[in-house]
């Protein structure tokens, strides 16, 4: 059975499960505008009251350090927003990118993301909880990748969903690129 104690009273338009330990789960809401935590996989959640987090319809992703689940980024319109006491208190971590997605990569500290500044738009990959970025090698144009996904065992292997339903897959680390849907059709043979 599947979580049920906000059925109905709550819509997630963003939810992120901790790559380590996926009893922690952290949940935007669309309509109340609040952040939600679950401890134990769902089943259960809690509202945060965050201090100096934005409303939730600027908020573009959330991302939890693999390595400490109570450490949370929060890509906004405005810049990256970092928390390290689980999302009650916010601050300003980074206002020259936009994070538009991201996912934990397995070890502590270790990030995917596709970050957008003034000089680039691209996935990348952080070691260092967002401190520094370093280029996977995939800029989408007039795409944004808004999904993001990290083999669990298989190193260097990544997955990026985009805003028009296309599909890219890596398997060495970001050096080249396969498309493996193009608007949505398999194959790449979209129109």
């Amino acid at each position: 059975m599947g979580p049920i104690a906000l059925h109905g009273e709550v819509d997630f338009h963003l939810l992120e499960v901790n790559a380590n330990d996926p009893s922690i789960i952290y949940g935007i809401d669309s309509h109340q505008e609040g952040l939600f935590k679950s401890t134990d996989g769902g089943y259960n959640w809690d509202r945060v009251e965050a201090s100096g987090f934005p409303d939730s319809g600027s908020i573009a992703s959330i991302v939890s350090d693999p390595g400490d689940p109570e450490s949370l980024l929060a890509g906004t319109e405005h810049g990256i927003l970092q928390s390290d006491d689980g999302g009650e208190t916010w601050e300003e971590k980074d206002n020259t990118r936009v994070m538009y997605s991201a996912t934990g990569a397995g070890e502590a500290g270790h990030i995917v993301g596709y970050v957008v500044d003034h000089q680039s738009a691209v996935l990348a990959k952080s070691d260092d909880f967002g401190e520094t970025w370093e280029s996977l090698h995939l800029s989408l144009e007039e795409d944004v990748g808004t999904h993001v996904a990290v083999h669990p065992s298989e190193e260097g292997v990544y997955a990026v969903g985009t805003f028009h339903e296309n599909l890219y897959e890596t398997r060495d680390g970001g050096e080249t690129w396969e498309l493996l849907a193009e608007e949505g059709v398999p194959g790449g043979q979209g129109n």
